[in-house]
């Protein structure tokens, strides 16, 4: 089965449309919010820790956002 449309959080897609995960591999990608929420509710579901895999995506600031010298684009093309 699938989640065909959604709106709203992720999680809590996942908590009203699945029954059972204990037998399947579990990839999650994204922030520690989301990535630990789905983890919590595929835990309530029968995830089996050696079976999910993740990606943890923390915030990085970077100062400025935007370079202010040089330009890999135009430095690859020269």
């Amino acid at each position: 089965d699938r989640v065909v449309r959604h709106r709203g959080r992720i999680d809590q897609a996942l908590a009203a449309s699945l029954e059972d995960v204990s037998a399947h591999d579990v990839y999650l990608s994204g922030s520690p919010g989301m990535v630990y929420a789905c983890v919590d509710v595929l835990a309530s579901l029968g995830l089996v820790p050696s079976r999910v895999f993740s990606d943890v995506f923390a915030y990085a600031p970077r100062e400025p956002l935007v370079p202010t010298v040089g330009s890999l684009v135009k430095e690859r093309r020269a």
